[in-house]
């Protein structure tokens, strides 16, 4: 599909449609997937795994199978430094000299390289303690763990070792990571050892090291396969929780919070966040080594939204994605192991949507990217489409805030599902085959609030009304939601009306007009409030009225209308509304445009009812070519 792309303003002013949004407690909304570029590491199957930033204003990482210390450009250049063979660089750090300090678990040393790459290298006293991860701390010195030595290591920037070792640790108890904390002192993880001599299973743990050495340890629970861990904004200490699929937070004082990652919803491992860092946009952002993906943690409530990376492997083991800093240029730089590559997010960036196409004729699906309000990439996601599967909807099934395509056959009643990864189907399967013509798909929307989309399934013979919740692909779970809901009463529309994250049913009757709303969690909706009674039915929600062209917005507490204003009147008629969708990231709705005789295409972009943008995107896109 090739169009052209315009920034001029939309001639129309909004169509005829009644846009009802929640004018509750004010939220972020979903946050949106930031932009991520990767970087090929010239070294074939090197397994780039620690990176940092360093006063030169480049990245440097380590290479744990390349025996070689990495460089990169913010622009993407990368130079190598090699080291001996079976050297195993690990975690890296900047120092406070200057230079960048690494640790070898292969050769039981500690590296030091300049900015010019002079290398010097530091024996560590014990013997094969596999140094893990390093860390500058407040003394001026630079700090590491020995895993298998279960020990706590220093070394001054003139390289000189003291080693500290924990005493009274449950067998085959090793510490991982490590870093400064808030309180002057150096934090640690211990992961739970697992089924040790005895048949006991012990505690994970979280460490504290003062700078004279004495060491304080509080437990975290069973199965903690605890790895990372960095000072957060709050004067905390925030760590990674693999065994348990969670973050977790640490006072200084050694009180524990922790919070779950959202799942994958495939039947594929959990998740396994690696490292931490604290973001440039002050929040927690981690990498999950397992499935390929970076976490955001908001530092206040606890809510995580994770994305995947463009073009990693999928579900690709615990090398996937490995350290994680920020760089010289503000945005989040992490190493792919796995895929030998060095990827840098845009922290900041324009709000990034994906709006997705079907060509009528040929049956070819594609999606446009858009940053902000322009396109900035179109990619063809399959050809040939036989005609007779459908798009149902476009919605996250994933978890992933990136949206998904659910299909239909109109032959076979087959429902299937494309989950979208970065610019390509990642995965797609029938979830459920031979499904009757009864049951018509009234939408999709997070009813539960775990950040993926359940399907709302409506039966035109018995008005029976059901919900699919996607847990793990092809695995549904199908709940009867009401029955016997009268016919004349059609599904708008769904959305969040409260502002807590939990989509309303939006109803409307086909006969009186009038509207209501189900809110949920709600048990009894015989007690279905009705919002508004006899709305001429020209007025129609998320719909172009075919009258007046007049547009209104109503702003929703639950099922109160709190404002109702028309926004604008007169567009003509050949505009029409083809997706309510958040453009900007604002988690607020905003609406794209079609012209149904040129193809051009325009978007609103609207703060709650006033219409912030309004520019043309794309001008004479080929008609046979429909937004999804």
């Amino acid at each position: 599909m090739v169009h052209k792309s315009s920034q001029s303003r939309l001639g129309p002013i909004l169509a005829s449609v009644i846009v009802i949004g929640s004018a509750g407690a004010a939220s972020a909304g979903p946050l949106a997937p930031p932009p991520i570029a990767e970087f090929a590491v010239p070294t074939s199957n090197s397994a780039p795994r620690g990176i940092t930033a360093a006063p030169d204003g480049n990245l440097w990482f380590t290479e744990e199978a390349g025996n070689k210390i990495g460089r990169i450009s913010p622009t993407g250049a990368i130079s190598e430094f090699p080291l001996a063979v079976g050297a195993m660089p690990g975690g890296i750090v900047a120092g406070p000299d200057g230079n960048l300090w690494f640790t070898e678990r292969g050769a039981n040393k500690i590296g030091r390289i300049s900015l010019t790459g002079d290398l010097a290298e530091f024996p560590i006293p014990t013997a094969a303690s596999n140094p893990w991860r390093i860390s500058t701390g407040g003394d001026g010195n630079l700090w590491f763990t020995e895993r298998a030595a279960n020990k706590i290591g220093r070394i001054t920037p003139q390289g000189s070792i003291t080693e500290f070792s924990r005493t009274n640790t449950p067998p085959g108890s090793q510490p991982l990571g490590i870093s400064a904390g808030p309180d002057g002192n150096i934090w640690f993880t211990v992961p739970s050892p697992g089924l040790a001599p005895g048949g006991l299973n012990y505690e994970g743990l979280i460490g504290q090291i003062t700078p004279s050495g004495t060491i304080t340890e509080f437990p975290i629970g069973l199965q903690r396969f605890l790895i990372g861990i960095t000072a957060g904004p709050d004067g905390n200490l925030w760590f990674t929780e693999s065994g348990a699929d969670r973050i977790g937070r640490i006072t200084p004082t050694g009180t524990i919070t922790e919070f779950g990652i959202p799942p994958l919803h495939l039947a594929s491992p959990a998740a396994s966040p690696q490292d931490i860092v604290l973001g440039p946009d002050g929040e927690m952002w981690f990498t999950d080594s397992y499935l390929n993906r970076i976490g955001h943690v908001n530092v206040v409530s606890g809510q995580i939204t994770v994305f995947p990376t463009p073009s990693g492997t999928y579900e690709c083991g615990p090398s996937c994605s490995g350290g994680i800093t920020v760089g010289p240029d503000g945005n989040l730089w992490f190493t792919e192991p796995h895929d030998n590559r060095i990827a840098v997010a845009h922290i900041g960036s324009a709000s990034v949507m994906n709006l997705m196409w079907r060509n009528t004729q040929t049956g070819d699906v594609d999606m446009w990217t858009l940053s902000g309000t322009r396109v900035q990439q179109q990619t063809r996601l399959a050809s040939g489409v036989p005609a007779e599967w459908h798009v149902a909807d476009v919605a996250d099934l994933d978890a992933n805030g990136i949206p998904d395509l659910v299909w239909r056959n109109t032959r076979t009643g087959d429902v299937a599902a494309w989950l979208i990864r970065g610019s390509a189907v990642s995965y797609s399967a029938v979830i459920s085959p031979g499904l009757s013509a009864d049951w018509e798909f009234a939408g999709a929307a997070d009813f539960v609030g775990a950040g993926t989309a359940g399907l709302l399934w409506r039966n035109r013979q018995s008005g029976d009304l059901g919900l699919w919740s996607i847990f793990r692909l092809p695995q549904l779970g199908a709940s009867p939601l009401s029955v016997g809901v009268p016919l004349e009463w059609d599904v708008a529309g769904a959305g969040d009306l409260t502002g807590i994250g939990l989509a309303a049913i939006i109803w409307r009757n086909a006969r009186s007009g009038d509207v209501a709303v189900w809110l949920f969690p709600n048990s009894d909706r015989r007690q279905t409030p009705i919002v508004s009674t006899g709305v001429p039915l020209a007025w129609q929600i998320v719909r172009r009225n075919t009258q007046t062209g007049d547009v209104a917005v109503w702003l929703m507490n639950g099922a109160t209308v709190t404002k109702s204003v028309v926004v604008a009147s007169g567009v003509p008629l050949a505009w029409q509304i083809a997706k309510v969708v958040d453009i900007d990231g604002d988690g607020k709705a905003d609406l794209v445009w079609r012209h149904t005789q040129n193809g051009d295409v325009a978007v609103w972009v609207m703060d709650g009812a006033v219409v912030t943008q309004a520019p043309v995107i794309a001008t004479g896109v080929p008609l046979e070519w429909q937004i999804q």
